[in-house]
């Protein structure tokens, strides 16, 4: 059975196993179908953590896979671009997805942010852990238009008294 086809495997663990070969397979033409599971499949696969249950989400694990791919190339790739500015993607796949591809896309974050379209806005916040946003971040979510942005800008950490 080939890479891909394990991708597309109905069962969970095998999806899961492929996914962690992919990122280091070399294979040709598996972009799409790692994108594909990072924004829709939300399988979780319980796999060894010693004495605790751990489960591993496969969708994240595919993001993170498309992470160590991304890092290679020097340039924002359109279908990522495309993806994240797709309305019919969900919000927090596409916030984890941006999330572990991490600092190339930062540009790509950004002009999420600086959208005129709230879920967009809404994805680049949720991008970035609310434990490491700068302050600045926090007060421009807690006065942005859209109450979902709002919301996510009250998740931040609060500041100590001193």
């Amino acid at each position: 059975m080939s890479l891909r086809e394990r991708l597309n495997d109905p069962d969970d663990a095998v999806r899961l196993a492929a996914v962690r070969r992919a990122s280091t397979s070399g294979e040709i033409g598996l972009f799409e179908d790692l994108l594909d599971l990072a924004l829709h499949d939300s399988a979780e696969v319980r796999t060894e953590g010693g004495m605790a249950e751990v489960y591993e989400h496969v969708g994240d694990a595919a993001a993170e896979a498309l992470g160590r791919i991304l890092r290679r190339r020097s340039e924002i790739d359109p279908r990522v671009r495309a993806a994240a500015t797709d309305l019919g993607n969900d919000d927090d796949r596409v916030a984890t997805l941006l999330y572990y591809i991490g600092a190339p896309y930062e540009p790509l974050r950004r002009d999420l942010a600086a959208s005129a379209e709230g879920r967009l806005r809404l994805r680049a916040a949720r991008a970035v852990l609310s434990g490491h946003r700068p302050p600045e971040m926090t007060a421009a979510l807690l006065a942005d238009p859209y109450a979902d942005v709002r919301v996510e800008g009250l998740r931040a950490p609060r500041p100590d008294p001193e």
